[in-house]
């Protein structure tokens, strides 16, 4: 894209690079092809080339995956939350609290054999645990939020119990369930042999 092929050549292959210097001369005839649209084709060039190296990263894979099911985690959580808050008129508090149990223990499972497959496996009996321990760490900055909204500042509607409980702390506890689970859960890669 545009005239800078071989950056993206530079980028894409492992090449031996060696400099050779190179003086431009004056233009004696035509029109140079450099332009503000050029210009800004090379900066998406950029921005295409960094997102294709970050993407190929095993991280990416991982951050990606989580993601995905940490999606479809929180379509179960805010279905399991509503039911029991609507359809079944529980307290809030007691419908986030079944309802982040359910969407960890599902979580659990996707994350073991989607996001980390790859990783040691020390066990369902000690991972399962630890990662329920790690989520209510982090079902706990959901309880804080739906607290903070719903108790202190007295927004009791629905739709503040979800923007709190399901959005900003949900958010949070993303952030660091990831960290967590990879740091203390599924520890270290298994090794071939």
């Amino acid at each position: 894209r545009g005239f800078k092929i071989l950056l993206e050549i530079l980028v894409r292959h492992r090449v031996r690079i060696v400099e050779i210097p190179f003086t431009f001369a004056d233009r004696h005839s035509g029109e140079s092809k450099a332009s503000l649209r050029e210009g800004l084709r090379f900066v998406v060039q950029l921005a295409r080339l960094r997102w294709d190296m970050w993407w190929a990263t095993k991280r990416a894979r991982e951050m990606v995956s989580f993601g995905a099911i940490g999606a479809a985690n929180l379509l179960i959580d805010v279905a399991v939350f509503n039911l029991l808050l609507l359809g079944l008129r529980h307290e809030a508090a007691t419908a986030k609290l079944v309802s982040g149990a359910v969407a960890t223990t599902t979580s659990y499972f996707m994350n073991r054999h989607w996001t980390w497959p790859d990783r040691a496996r020390s066990g369902v009996h000690r991972e399962l645990p630890l990662f329920a321990a790690l989520s209510a760490v982090a079902l706990g900055l959901a309880e804080g939020c739906l607290w903070f909204s719903h108790d202190l500042l007295g927004y009791t509607s629905p739709l503040a119990d979800n923007i709190s409980a399901n959005g900003v702390g949900l958010a949070l506890g993303m952030v660091w369930r990831f960290l967590s689970f990879k740091r203390w859960v599924f520890t270290a890669p298994l090794v071939p042999t």
